[in-house]
């Protein structure tokens, strides 16, 4: 059976992940809005993404590191 752990890491994995799809495609929206309200298409579409994107890895790479730390803090105890 699956220990209870797994599934709150497994969660706070998930939420991670999801936030970085969330600021990447919030990137593309407003950047694709801007640029439609303001003419400049394709610039602020592009701008916003790449900026979104960089975002994302950061506080994904953070979000990682959080969780590896975490996780070495409480180690999982394995059963046989």
């Amino acid at each position: 059976m699956l220990d209870h752990s797994f599934f709150i890491k497994l969660g706070r994995a998930t939420a991670v992940v999801t936030e970085m799809a969330v600021t990447v495609i919030l990137g593309v929206y407003l950047g694709s809005y801007l640029d439609t309200r303001l003419d400049l298409s394709p610039v602020l579409m592009l701008s916003l993404t790449l900026g979104a994107l960089v975002i994302g890895m950061v506080r994904l790479t953070k979000g990682v590191a959080k969780l590896t730390a975490a996780d070495e803090e409480h180690p999982s105890q394995h059963r046989n």
